[in-house]
């Protein structure tokens, strides 16, 4: 009996180091051919959550693939360009892969059931260009900015494509204890930029503020053809 449990307990930790190895080769492999294809740099992560994914590749289907980016965007108005950090979150569900490829070292996709991608910047980093500290106004689904003591409030919309726009809210400047002369000047006019440096070419689809990031979903215009037509999309 307890040759036989030792078998079993042997075999099951043989059957999760082999599962283990061949999760990251493919992950790592993954990340090789996207590097080659898209001239992405590092920062790239695959995740695979299929298990067991020897049998998910021997039957073509993983079940969820998920690809994290890490880099900068550029945000650019007519005056100036600001760098910011951004996480890039991509996600497809019940993946078919063209095998052909991928034995050729290139990640072609035949079909998936669902593809969503977020990129995430930190309030923090919209600072410079809304003039002063932003945080979330949780109450209205905003960005709050503190300017001269007075709270501007943005709205965030998406203007084009490639391009987002921050719309301010009606303040009224006046303070206790101030005179004409010493109201501070506050220019809230819309600011408009454009959105470059996405890793692959993504086009904006819309934006919101959550917690302490400004989140953005965007389309994947290259990928948008695999969805399976029968299954829909988000």
């Amino acid at each position: 009996m307890r040759r036989v449990l030792f078998a079993l307990a042997l075999t099951a930790a043989l059957a999760l180091s082999l599962e283990m190895a061949v999760t990251y080769l493919a992950q790592r492999g993954m990340e090789e051919a996207l590097e080659r294809q898209y001239g992405l740099h590092d920062g790239l992560r695959v995740r695979i959550n299929s298990f067991p994914l020897i049998v998910s590749l021997a039957k073509n289907h993983i079940r969820d693939l998920r690809l994290e980016w890490t880099g900068d965007l550029c945000l650019s108005t007519e005056e100036r360009s600001l760098p910011v950090s951004a996480v890039c979150d991509l996600r497809m569900n019940d993946v078919e892969l063209d095998m052909a490829a991928v034995f050729g070292g290139r990640l072609e996709i035949r079909s998936l059931s669902r593809l969503s991608s977020v990129f995430r910047i930190p309030l923090a980093g919209l600072e410079p260009l809304l003039g002063g500290v932003a945080t979330f106004s949780e109450s209205e689904g905003m960005i709050g900015v503190d300017v001269s003591g007075l709270n501007l409030k943005y709205e965030v919309y998406i203007s084009g494509e490639d391009r987002m726009t921050f719309r301010p809210q009606p303040v009224s400047t006046e303070m206790s204890g101030q005179t004409n002369e010493s109201k501070p000047y506050i220019d809230s006019s819309e600011i408009t930029v454009s959105v470059g440096g996405f890793p692959m070419r993504f086009a904006l689809l819309s934006a919101s503020v959550e917690g302490d990031q400004l989140s953005m979903k965007v389309i994947l215009e290259e990928w948008e053809g695999y969805l399976d037509a029968s299954i829909g999309s988000l």
